[in-house]
């Protein structure tokens, strides 16, 4: 290999300048809150209710959610239908928030670590008719996608699809959503 042809070709690589100028995201500097309704896969058919905050930072979407599932609808195979299970989850999530500058919608997605209550039936060891109540706080894996339309310029409506990927009882489900837009906070630049 000709070591001169090598030189000149990383020679004239160098010599480009790069230029980037930083611009902030267009849905820097929102916060919303979100409170929705819905089904999961949790124990078969689960009702969903979930409160959500999310404000978008300089440079990522931080997004805390709590939510509380019931089971609805059990399994046709299910043995205890005297007990309806429960989870309740606290999830800390991070992602990304895209809006719209001339129609009013907006799009958010995030994953994070959560902490799941989780009650529910379980037969006992060698009996087929006797159960328990049993309470485990398996972690998860939540993670989320949220689409919506601002009705106003406070009020929203969207669909809130989620899902949480633990040990006990991994599920999947989505909410109709009403959102509350707060006024956009303008970070402190130097």
């Amino acid at each position: 290999m000709n070591f001169s042809v090598l030189f000149c070709f990383l020679f004239s690589f160098s010599c480009l300048v790069c230029r980037a100028q930083y611009e902030p995201s267009a849905s820097q500097g929102m916060r919303w809150q979100t409170v929705s309704l819905g089904l999961n896969t949790a124990d078969y058919r689960a009702l969903n209710l979930s409160y959500a905050f999310h404000q978008r930072g300089e440079s990522a979407l931080t997004t805390f959610k709590w939510d509380i599932s019931r089971e609805w609808i059990s399994s046709p195979n299910d043995s205890i239908t005297a007990f309806y299970n429960k989870t309740s989850t606290l999830s800390l999530m991070v992602g990304e928030a895209w809006r719209g500058n001339r129609i009013p919608w907006w799009i958010a997605s995030g994953v994070g670590m959560s902490l799941n209550l989780r009650h529910y039936a379980d037969l006992r060891p060698q009996s087929n008719t006797e159960w328990q109540k049993l309470t485990k706080f398996p972690m998860g894996i939540p993670m989320f996608v949220e689409l919506g339309v601002n009705l106003g310029s406070q009020w929203g409506i969207g669909l809130h699809g989620y899902g949480n990927w633990n040990f006990r009882q991994a599920y999947a489900g989505v909410n109709l959503a009403v959102a509350y837009r707060f006024k956009d906070f303008k970070p402190v630049t130097e």
